[in-house]
């Protein structure tokens, strides 16, 4: 395992809800969200360019037939770590090559991928202290704020070294992989910085050249770039990587809550508590570790205006120590952990507080059920 993705874990036990650093990268400025001076755009450019890289994949489709593609990627480590995109590297593929900025060509090895994230890791075979490999800077995703100016580069359409910048739309946005599919990826970062064809797997960037996102993805109805683009926040990439790096699988961890609603305070006057922030259990699922610990569902259900609420469970009001009142949030600090993590949930039950040590688990295959 590298030394970057080694110091990536999550801290949960010890109060600190993701871990953010890449040690192997210079620059790395874990929690650091305000940068005292932005670079000029040709800075930025010259500091990330060398750190992204193009991906060219050999695959079959289902019926057999071969195909080539590429896309973008990111060095991560001195060792030869590139996190890319899942959907770059394809279901069918089998052949792998990176291209360096300064058109060192290798070939490379899948470590893993998560579909549900769409993060892969592939890694190339580089010589120790290799200085054709560089290290990108990270920077806390979860200090990304709408309205910052933002940098993607990447290979869109082949075109190698292409830059281009906009700002944050938004954060903690949702989107389906698909309009059919039911699995919702938490979380993005949107900006209407150009993210086309190729770019997926490049550098989403602030204004001082630290990594922020993955691209991943664009909506358009017109079928050109509309500026409304995505990127998985680096927190994610990098957790999940974490897991490809030590097992070639992304394992999550489970809790086995279902989070009914975020409290306001009209919701929290309406229902006669003593808080005005945090989130509503719907349910738990039983035998989770949410449920041995003791945890309630709600059982009664509230019409507030057009919406159906329900109610009567326990009020999760912080975790680790930290206040909670958004549920995309919470379980992205639940997902920075590990299977075997221990977590503290302070919660409210009927008006009276309780605090609870909870042992995460592994996702059961079927975890709504």
């Amino acid at each position: 395992m590298s030394k970057g993705l080694r110091n990536q874990r999550a801290f949960c036990a010890a109060g600190a809800l993701l871990a953010l650093t890449l040690t192997s990268a210079p620059g790395a400025t874990p929690g650091d969200g305000e940068a005292p001076r932005p670079l000029s755009p040709p800075q930025i450019f010259a500091k990330v360019s060398p750190s992204v890289v193009n991906i060219q994949v050999k695959c079959d489709t289902a019926l057999g037939l071969p195909y080539e593609g590429e896309g973008s990627g990111i060095t991560l480590s001195a060792n030869g770590d590139i996190l890319t995109n899942a959907h770059v590297v394809g279901k069918y593929c089998q052949k792998f090559w990176v291209t360096l900025n300064d058109g060192s060509r290798y070939g490379a090895k899948l470590i893993g991928k998560s579909l549900s994230h769409d993060v892969a890791l592939l890694s190339i075979a580089a010589t120790k202290g290799d200085r054709r490999l560089t290290p990108i800077s990270i920077r806390d995703s979860a200090s990304v704020r709408e309205g910052e100016s933002v940098y993607a580069l990447g290979s869109p359409y082949g075109l190698r070294n292409s830059f281009t910048s906009g700002v944050v739309s938004s954060v903690y946005r949702r989107l389906a992989n698909s309009p059919s599919d039911r699995r919702l990826l938490n979380n993005f970062i949107q900006t209407d910085v150009a993210i086309n064809p190729g770019n997926s797997g490049g550098a989403l960037v602030d204004g001082q050249a630290r990594l922020i996102g993955v691209n991943t993805a664009g909506v358009s109805a017109s079928g050109g770039n509309d500026g409304v683009n995505f990127a998985i926040p680096i927190n994610v990439a990098l957790r999940v990587a974490s897991d490809l790096r030590r097992y070639g699988r992304f394992k999550p961890p489970f809790l086995g809550v279902k989070i009914a609603d975020a409290l306001t305070p009209t919701l929290a006057r309406r229902l006669h508590l003593t808080v005005s922030k945090g989130l509503l259990i719907k349910s738990v699922r039983r035998g989770s570790p949410a449920d041995l610990a003791g945890l309630k569902g709600g059982r009664d259900t509230v019409k507030i205006g057009d919406r159906r609420i329900l109610t009567g469970g326990d009020v999760i009001v912080s975790l680790n120590g930290r206040p909670v009142d958004n549920a995309s949030r919470f379980m992205e600090a639940i997902e920075a952990c590990h299977p075997g993590d221990t977590i503290t949930l302070n919660t409210l039950r009927n008006g009276k507080p309780l605090q609870a040590r909870i042992k995460l688990s592994d996702r059961p295959r079927n975890p709504d059920r």
